[in-house]
């Protein structure tokens, strides 16, 4: 396998100065601590407050600067994501770069007939198998919605698409913390239990927040689930 690491090595595209991108750090904290958040999660809110953050009505959080500051030099500055096989794929560092699709078009464009029609689970599997042989995709998630799968059982099912149909590391969602739990178990049985998933993690778990400044239950309930696992999540807002 190359294990070659996709950096850029010439010079960045640069859209802002140093000194705008400063600017925007110190209002992004200026933000935080003045405006604060809104964390629907009694736990998170609880080690916030014993962090040194300042709580108003249980629910919204306002964070101090410095706090932040030293939050942001306690994060690894590298995470290694693993393949299937344990071997080490991707390096979450500097300026390293890598390519994967994406998770719940509602429909696809059939490549037999020409017609537009739902993206069904089969599809699903057609679709990691075509990742898995790409050699410019480094990372996979479910690509398709598949409405033929039970409701309760959607993202669970689709994992199992995933990781029975590629070796590459995944992007994975879930619905909550209980079908989060459900996708660390089969990944856990892959990888030889939790305790060897949280060694060599073979995903990310793809959360998001509520736009803006908002930390719905759900969202709060699996980034601290995957902090208790020890597995890596990334945090993206969609406008």
């Amino acid at each position: 396998m190359d294990l070659t690491v996709k950096r850029f090595d010439t010079t960045p595209l640069e859209y802002l100065s140093q000194e705008q991108m400063r600017d925007i750090h110190s209002a992004a904290l200026e933000i935080l601590e003045d405006c604060g958040t809104m964390i629907h999660h009694e736990k998170a809110v609880e080690l916030l407050h014993k962090a040194g953050a300042y709580v108003k009505d249980d629910r919204q959080v306002f964070i101090p600067g410095g706090l932040i500051e030293w939050a942001i030099t306690q994060a690894p500055s590298r995470v290694t994501i693993y393949d299937r096989n344990g071997t080490p794929f991707m390096f979450l560092e500097g300026r390293n770069v890598y390519y994967g699709t994406g998770s719940d078009c509602p429909n696809l464009l059939d490549t037999f007939t020409g017609e537009r029609r739902e993206f069904l689970s089969g599809d699903g599997a057609d679709a990691v198998r075509l990742v898995d042989a790409l050699p410019n995709i480094d990372f996979t998630m479910s690509m398709g919605l598949a409405p033929d799968f039970p409701d309760k059982l959607q993202y669970q099912q689709k994992y199992a698409i995933m990781i029975r149909n590629s070796t590459k590391p995944q992007v994975i969602t879930a619905a909550d913390k209980s079908c989060l739990s459900d996708i660390v178990d089969i990944a856990a049985a892959v990888t030889g239990g939790r305790v060897g998933l949280s060694r060599k993690p073979i995903f990310v778990l793809y959360n998001e927040p509520t736009s803006p400044l908002v930390h719905i239950k759900e969202a709060m309930e699996k980034l601290m689930f995957m902090a208790e696992t020890t597995c890596p999540p990334t945090i993206l807002r969609e406008s």
